[in-house]
């Protein structure tokens, strides 16, 4: 429809053109062939000229009208695929949420059909199809979400996922550090980056990223990830002293130790290294301040075979006796300083430490083996139960440091920092008899 504006003032400029013409009595000659012509008065081709335009312009105005209309239709139905899309996307997640993945991948691939860039279904397939294993087709997705919205942080968290699990890692770290520019101090960003720095080997990265996690982390989980600088810094310890650097791997064992007092295992090898520099004294020292911050038998396991190594079993028993003056209800220790009294000759110190065990252990096959031999140790003949007694009572005791991952239940004669099985940090723990 024409706007009322426009009629009044096509209304203005005819009244205009008729005032003018009617004061102008001029004729016009149109010749219509070359002998014919015919005159007429100036008002009339005006007149014809000013219809003519609005002709014009009405048709003008009827054509958008009719394009406007099927523009409306066509709004219309791109509206209800929309709805129609969002819709199945909603029923998608709620397969999700119970567990039914193949038929949540319909629905979102039904939306998909409708409306081809839904974000929302383009995430979610992606990552159904990632946790399917199909990388590729995740990667697709995922990338042309991105592509519809770049400053999807969503899009670009969900790729950078994509890559880190094809072991894609140039790629994983520009997208991070693209979304990283979209959602600054995002944690998420940054545990991914120290991740995928840690993959490749590039601890010091791994080091400065886990440091801005820890800036912006919350308290309640400041120390888990202390925990975690404490192995990355560990971990660079060890690059130093396979490369025979020793003062610099002190240093950073000492760092990782600042991070984390608990972690055992820097402890160990900062004595180690000590050791190594020809620092005796430092080295026991480091060992001793294991225990007292952790209350933890490994170190003192670790002292006991440092100091008997140099001759040295009377020291040896003292620390026992000294640790166990620390944790006196520390029934483990106590196991340990009976073996110490064993090992050095006393066995009615040995059966003294024994009889104060009454928890768990008390019916170990250890204790037993123990109290056989503090029983028979005055028998001096060829006896082959005898020596079947000594040989049960070294596999025992070897035994009573088994270790366990708490992450994956791997068990292992072999104390460290990192699980050989899967990888985690700080998950070896003592497995008791």
């Amino acid at each position: 429809m024409v706007p009322a504006r426009t009629i009044v003032l096509w209304a203005a400029i005819l009244g205009g053109i008729v005032y003018l013409a009617i004061l102008n009595n001029a004729r016009v000659t149109f010749f219509i062939a070359p002998e014919m012509s015919m005159e007429l008065h100036v008002l009339w081709p005006v007149l014809g000229a000013f219809f003519l335009g609005a002709l014009c312009v009405g048709i003008l105005y009827s054509v958008e009208g009719v394009t406007g209309f099927f523009s409306s239709i066509r709004k219309s139905a791109q509206e209800k695929r929309i709805r129609r899309a969002t819709l199945l996307y909603d029923l998608g997640m709620e397969r999700v949420s119970t567990g039914q993945q193949r038929e949540a991948g319909k629905f979102f691939t039904k939306a998909l059909g409708l409306n081809g860039e839904h974000i929302p279904s383009l995430l979610a397939l992606g990552t159904l199809r990632r946790e399917e294993g199909d990388l590729t087709e995740a990667i697709n997705l995922h990338s042309r979400a991105k592509g519809l919205n770049e400053k999807s942080a969503a899009a670009l968290l969900e790729l950078a996922e994509d890559y880190f699990r094809a072991e894609q890692f140039v790629y994983a770290v520009s997208t991070l550090k693209e979304a990283q520019k979209i959602i600054r101090k995002s944690l998420p960003v940054m545990r991914r980056l120290r991740d995928v720095y840690t993959r490749v080997g590039n601890v010091q990265e791994a080091i400065v990223a886990q440091k801005e996690v820890i800036d912006y982390s919350p308290v309640a989980v400041e120390k888990e990830e202390r925990r975690t600088l404490a192995a990355l810094k560990y971990e660079s310890a060890m690059e130093l002293m396979n490369a025979e650097k020793l003062s610099e791997s002190i240093d950073a064992l000492n760092g990782a130790i600042n991070s984390d007092g608990q972690f055992i295992p820097a402890y160990i090898k900062l004595a180690e290294a000590y050791e190594k520099s020809g620092k005796q004294r430092a080295a026991k020292k480091t060992l001793e301040s294991a225990f007292k911050a952790t209350r933890s038998i490994i170190p003192l396991k670790a002292l006991e075979i440092y100091l008997r190594a140099k001759g040295e079993n009377s020291a040896a028993l003292d620390n026992y006796r000294w640790a166990s003056g620390l944790a006196p209800d520390d029934e483990e220790l106590r196991i340990l300083l009976a073996g110490a009294y064993l090992e050095n000759g006393d066995h009615d110190s040995a059966r003294q430490e024994l009889g104060k065990i009454k928890g768990p252990l008390a019916s170990s096959t250890l204790r037993q083996l123990m109290e056989g031999k503090i029983t028979h140790h005055g028998d001096t003949s060829a006896n082959p139960a005898l020596e079947a007694l000594d040989k049960a009572y070294a596999r025992e005791m070897d035994m009573f440091f088994r270790f366990i991952c708490q992450s994956c239940g791997i068990v292992t004669p072999e104390y460290s920092g990192r699980c050989p099985s899967c990888g985690q940090w700080g998950a070896i723990k003592l497995l008791l008899l």
